[in-house]
């Protein structure tokens, strides 16, 4: 369940981004 688990990274990532957590919004 590669995508599943990529899906629920993205969606972390976007709010993750506004912290600069990841720095990728994709």
């Amino acid at each position: 369940a590669k995508s599943e688990r990529l899906r629920l990274d993205t969606g972390r990532r976007r709010h993750s981004v506004s912290r600069g957590d990841h720095g990728n919004p994709e």
